[in-house]
């Protein structure tokens, strides 16, 4: 499913009906996903256009056109007036709008997550190792896969930010049967030269690993990792 056009606004003309069905279409898609249990990165997108145009809107004034009209001397400012236009109206218009819908789909997106969450059992399989910003993450549903994870530190003009990093060493195909403890030690051990912390995620119900499970898991899993660096 395709994201909404950046420029999808104002591309090809700012008509409120025509935008309000662009709009309309996109979300109903973005439902469709979420009645599936399908969230990301569908709920991350509508959180990412919703910060834009809020965005947007707090910047008004970059929005209108504007017209010099005398110079401060004093202040040494120049001094602009705005010019109504309807086409910078019916933007406002539509951002609005836009923006009342996609707060509703978040919210709708967010209940499903926090449902879903609420039934997941997430626990330590064995001890936590001091340094936990490494390990290995058992997912286990039906079935179960591994992933191991790395905490790493970008820096963004300046400012530090921890991103998750998660890559799988199996396929979710390791039969459910198995205990997530039996499991660390016949595919996990063997392949650690040192020891690392193991965690261990379980959903009795069936949701989609890709779109679901492993995002939410590893929301968790950042919780935990901050709770244990404190």
């Amino acid at each position: 499913m395709e994201k909404l056009d950046k420029d999808w606004l104002t591309k090809d003309n700012t008509d409120f009906e025509y935008k309000k069905y662009v709009l309309l279409d996109y979300l109903q898609k973005v439902n469709n996903k979420f009645k599936e249990k399908k969230i990301y990165p569908y709920l991350s997108d509508c959180i990412e256009e919703f910060r834009s145009l809020k965005n947007l809107l707090d910047q008004k004034d970059k929005l209108t056109p504007k017209e010099l009209t005398s110079i401060d001397f004093k202040n040494m400012e120049l001094v602009y007036t705005t010019i109504d236009d309807d086409i910078f109206k019916q933007v406002e218009k539509l951002i609005n709008y836009a923006l009342r819908r996609l707060k509703g789909t978040i919210e709708e997106g967010r209940k499903i997550c926090d449902k879903i969450e609420e039934k997941i059992i997430f626990k330590s399989v064995g001890i936590i190792i001091e340094n936990n910003e490494e390990g290995y993450l058992i997912l286990s549903s039906k079935t179960s896969i591994i992933y191991h994870y790395k905490m790493d530190t970008l820096i963004i003009e300046g400012n530090k930010y921890k991103s998750l990093r998660t890559t799988a060493i199996t396929t979710p195909n390791i039969p459910t049967l198995e205990s997530q403890e039996n499991i660390k030690i016949d595919y996990i051990n063997p392949i650690c030269e040192t020891p690392k912390t193991v965690y261990g995620a379980y959903s009795e119900e069936d949701i989609p690993f890709v779109e679901t499970y492993l995002p939410i898991v590893k929301r968790i899993l950042i919780r935990e990792i901050n709770k244990h660096l404190l």
